[in-house]
């Protein structure tokens, strides 16, 4: 079963920072984005769009690395 990409330019900014906030507690970017309402695929799709994205991305992976291992 296909699912259906979310065009960026329809989304909110207050979505991204959410996935991006959810990613940097700990959820995996699947969750984060199903909890926001979209696709993992359109979350790649946008970064492939948007490569300031990939950098903010990075920058939550990273803080969920550190959180992670500094208890």
């Amino acid at each position: 079963m296909s699912e259906a990409v979310t065009p960026r330019r329809l989304t909110p900014d207050s979505v991204v920072i959410g996935i991006l906030a959810a990613v940097a507690m700990g959820l995996p970017l699947d969750v984060a984005c199903r909890n926001a309402g979209v696709t993992r695929q359109s979350f790649y799709i946008w970064m492939k769009d948007e490569p300031e994205l990939v950098d903010r991305y990075a920058e939550a992976t990273r803080q969920q690395v550190h959180s992670r291992f500094s208890r």
